[in-house]
């Protein structure tokens, strides 16, 4: 490219969703009757102004996925609430010999363990086929149809634990549609501003998304009438009025992306001679992280920082939390969903956070402060939750979790995507997956051995704030972030501020 013409995009790579933009590669127009519900999930790339199908395909997916997540708050509230009349208690041994306590964090544990043995068969598909959109397609009707099969949820036929088994495959679908849209992520753009741009974009209308669908629960629940007591028939009931919000978003939002806005993509690359599609994702990520740990210091770090990130695994947070508000803090289903309001919120607020912060200081320090702020508040709230005479306290952290949530993911993955070296965004990608699940069982295991062995719960919050924080202390051994981002030699000014290029590593 010349050195004439909008200084912008002076010697500009474009992405790989640019490249085939002008033959509409797998491309299939939505009919114009329905087309103009897209354009709210439409997010433009600032420096081209121009709309890429897997961009809104992406914020459409994203807003999809945060239902069928957030379901599990009110579903995990039930089951716990079934679970405990059944035993008698919280504390009377159920099924296996555990607690009704111990029951979400260990099928929390469970799904970590099994994602970390199954996931790089679910990245080998993403990179040496040419299905990595059939793969997002045939995971997301699996993701939402267990959705569906939530809303048999049943005091009077005591259905829990099927329930519960339900619930954990629905968790591991969702984990492995993720799988094949975070693949597109890295395909939008080849530059970390329009990156931080997209991914703030993202979370801003996925959040929107989320408050819409805690509210619409929040209205069918108060329109019932008495069901802001803590009562089993109100628990079950809002389990099943929000799985059937969850599952007509996720048809909707889901369906629709995967069928009109993601397109095809060729395989990475072939099957290697002698492997197949079972062994050849262990063989990638032993490779993969060998030349990582021989070849990228900053990244092998980030990586092994990644590893004790609570956002690792599946549900860390959410069943460590429900579990906790649940038995300790008396929480109603209402006050769940008050409690989720609130963290949706001010997670929209801690995402235009971190587009701001990614700007001025860049996506490193902007990831470690984000971080610490979540653990430091998770750790502050082991102090003030002493009791159902607390219960109001539990909303203001809401509000400060979510700051930190909103804050800290979308940095991390422009922090991803900004140190992968160039032309390896895919192969990277996988192994980033895979290294968000291997160590994801640890925390919810080990809060139920703690449970399990009569630790006082509040402590189980102190073990997101641990993990939370020696990842932020994992970081700081990562040096320097220009030098581990590569060349970003090139500098231009488009409406005043600078916009970074990045070249070949």
């Amino acid at each position: 490219m010349g050195e004439t013409g909008d200084p912008s995009t002076l010697n500009r790579t474009i992405s790989i969703s640019e490249a085939v933009e002008g033959d509409g590669s797998g491309h299939t127009n939505a009919p114009s009757w329905i087309s103009w519900f897209e354009r709210p999930f439409q997010v433009a790339d600032p420096i081209t102004k121009s709309i890429l199908p897997e961009a809104t395909g992406w914020a459409m997916d994203a807003a999809g996925r945060g239902p069928l997540n957030l379901v599990g708050s009110y579903v995990g509230t039930a089951i716990l609430r079934l679970a405990i009349v059944e035993a008698g208690g919280p504390d009377n041994p159920i099924k296996w010999g555990l607690k009704p306590s111990s029951l979400l964090t260990l099928m929390s544990s469970v799904i970590g363990v099994v994602a970390a043995l199954l996931m790089p068969i679910a990245g080998a598909i993403v990179d040496h086929t040419p299905h990595r959109r059939i793969f997002g397609i045939v995971s997301g009707i699996f993701a939402v149809g267990f959705i569906g099969v939530q809303i048999s949820i049943s005091a009077e036929k005591n259905n829990w634990f099927f329930i519960l088994v339900i619930d954990t495959l629905q968790t591991f679908a969702l984990l492995v549609h993720y799988c094949a849209a975070l693949a597109y992520l890295p395909d939008l753009t080849t530059d970390q501003e329009v990156l931080s741009h997209y991914t703030s974009r993202f979370n801003f209308k996925q959040y929107i998304v989320h408050f819409g669908f805690v509210a619409m629960v929040i209205i069918m629940t108060k329109s019932r009438g008495n069901y802001e007591k803590a009562t089993l028939d109100a628990t079950v009931q809002t389990a099943r009025d929000a799985t059937i919000w969850a599952f007509a978003l996720g048809c909707l939002l889901i369906g629709y992306s995967w069928t009109f806005l993601f397109r095809q993509r060729p395989a990475l690359s072939k099957v290697p001679e002698g492997s197949n599609l079972i062994t050849c994702g262990f063989v990638q990520l032993r490779h993969t992280a060998s030349k990582i740990t021989s070849k990228y210091h900053a990244l092998r770090v980030f990586m092994f920082s990644m590893l004790w990130s609570p956002e690792a695994g599946a549900g860390v947070v959410l069943s460590i939390t429900i579990t906790f508000l649940t038995v300790e803090m008396m929480f109603s289903a209402v006050d769940i969903a008050k409690a989720s309001l609130i963290l949706m919120a001010s997670t929209a607020a801690g995402s235009l956070i971190s587009k701001v912060a990614n700007r001025f200081m860049n996506p490193l320090n902007s990831y470690r402060l984000g971080l610490s702020w979540l653990g430091f508040f998770f750790g502050m709230s082991v102090f003030v939750f002493t009791g159902p005479e607390r219960k109001s306290s539990v909303y203001g952290f809401a509000s400060l979790w979510g700051i930190g949530l909103g804050w800290a993911y979308p940095s991390q993955r422009v922090l991803q995507c900004s140190l992968i070296p160039k032309g390896q965004e895919t192969e990277m990608m996988g192994l980033f997956t895979f290294v968000n699940q291997v160590l994801g069982w640890a925390p919810t295991l080990i809060v139920t051995l703690m449970n399990e062995n009569d630790f006082d719960r509040k402590w189980s919050i102190m073990v997101v704030c641990v993990f939370c924080l020696f990842s932020v202390f994992c970081t700081f051994f990562m040096g320097d972030y220009n030098e581990a981002c590569g060349s970003w030699n090139v500098i231009v000014k488009k409406n005043g501020r600078k916009c970074s290029m990045r070249q070949d590593m």
